[in-house]
């Protein structure tokens, strides 16, 4: 009976398995849609306003978090079989919802109202039109107040209601190797590198900003360099500020302001008392070995996020070694530090992700650092914290889902 019960397992098991390989083997070799080259135009980079931001090699040693935050507060998504992921790689806030996608371990993206009651999760494997082989990243569209998720091996857009329910999908003509936004005119804007390998684009495979409308037909292209697949890396330059979009390429210490008629600089990061990372050096790397020896040697901006008051980055310097600053938009003033000390019920992980939302910086705390930090709490009798905060750290469980904290940066 046993023999009989394996069988009829396995059998349909490898059937599955031997038919998914099938499919994702020709989704791989799937050609291109058409793209037309001579229509594509190229979107003007300028930088005629933008701000220097001068960053001091001047860091401080850890500084208590009461030095640098006015107010907080935690908002748990909440920890069921269906809603449990892994990581979070992307989070967006909109229309009273939390999105939060997993892109490395289930593969899905999870949706919780604004107090992280879980609603409903989108991901599920197959080849049926709602559903996903490889899921890369995803924007809210707010002109049509929809969601759009990419999936790399269909290599299409697919688009759902801002509730997970499927609308329609389109072909993409390109590789995406980074992440895509979408402008309050309905454009979509695509952060790509040469690791993506879009070699048909031609020309266009140089420029790191690509245009398609809705449908995925290419329309432009911005911000030319040439850089090799040896400097390019899976990292998230775009970012969406209320109706703006952001993009801050990797190495390059600049930041700019997304428009359908032109790439804006926006800041400029000068990093001149250190060794700063050298843009035409990007093109140059033969091999990994080179552009990670160089990387380690030199400095530049890590990562960034802005908000209404407050600009908050990382730096990567020398050997790796990572410092924050705080930039307050009004004063102008900057404050680096290697880290903060808890000395209140605050805290946060720099390595989770940075996000914003209106006046608030955003990031992701993972239970087991709030369980610690309660400890530290118990065992230090002068430490204020709030009574809803406690009964979160006591309540929580360390395999619940990451916690999501809201903080604001006092003038500085």
């Amino acid at each position: 009976m046993r023999k009989q019960y394996l069988i009829k397992t396995i059998i349909p098991f490898w059937f599955i398995l031997v038919c998914c390989s099938c499919q994702e083997l020709i989704m791989k070799n799937k050609p291109f849609p058409s793209v037309n080259l001579d229509s594509v135009t190229v979107v003007p980079t300028k930088d005629e306003k933008f701000e220097t931001i001068k960053v001091s090699n001047e860091i401080k040693e850890p500084m208590p978090s009461s030095e640098l935050i006015e107010d907080f507060y935690y908002t748990p998504l909440e920890t069921t079989d269906k809603s449990l992921f892994a990581y979070c790689n992307h989070i967006e806030f909109y229309d009273n919802k939390i999105y939060a996608f997993d892109r490395l371990g289930t593969e899905k993206l999870y949706l919780f109202d604004n107090k992280g009651k879980f609603l409903k999760s989108l991901g599920e494997k197959g080849g049926a039109p709602f559903e996903f082989y490889l899921p890369k990243s995803f924007a809210i569209d707010t002109k049509q107040e929809q969601l759009v998720i990419y999936d790399n091996q269909k290599r299409k857009w697919m688009q759902f209601s801002l509730n997970g329910d499927y609308i329609t999908s389109h072909d993409v003509p390109f590789r995406i190797g980074c992440n895509f936004k979408i402008l309050s005119n309905g454009e979509y804007v695509t952060a790509t590198d040469k690791g993506a390998r879009n070699n048909h684009l031609g020309q266009y495979d140089d420029y790191k900003i690509l245009y398609t409308d809705s449908l995925g037909h290419l329309q432009k292209a911005a911000c030319f360099y040439q850089e090799t697949v040896h400097s390019s890396l899976a990292y998230d330059p775009l970012s969406r500020r209320k109706n703006e979009i952001i993009y801050a390429p990797m190495y390059l210490n600049e930041v700019y302001t997304v428009t359908d008629t032109a790439l804006c600089l926006r800041y400029k990061f000068d990093y001149s008392d250190f060794i700063p990372f050298e843009k035409d050096k990007m093109g140059t790397f033969e091999n990994y070995e080179d552009f990670h020896d160089y990387e380690l040697a030199h400095t530049y901006l890590y990562s960034y996020v802005e908000n209404d008051t407050h600009i908050m980055f990382v730096t990567s310097d020398k050997d790796d070694r990572r410092f924050i600053s705080f930039y307050d938009k009004r004063s102008k003033k900057l404050v680096n530090t290697a880290g903060m000390l808890n000395d209140m019920d605050f805290v946060m992980d720099f390595a989770s992700g940075l996000y914003s939302y209106n006046d608030y910086f955003v990031a992701l705390v993972p239970p087991a650092t709030l369980k610690s930090l309660k400890q530290v709490i118990d065992e230090t009798t002068h430490y204020p914290a709030k009574e809803e905060n406690m009964r979160l750290f006591e309540t929580i469980k360390e395999d619940d889902n990451l916690v999501v904290v809201f903080f604001k940066i006092k003038d500085l």
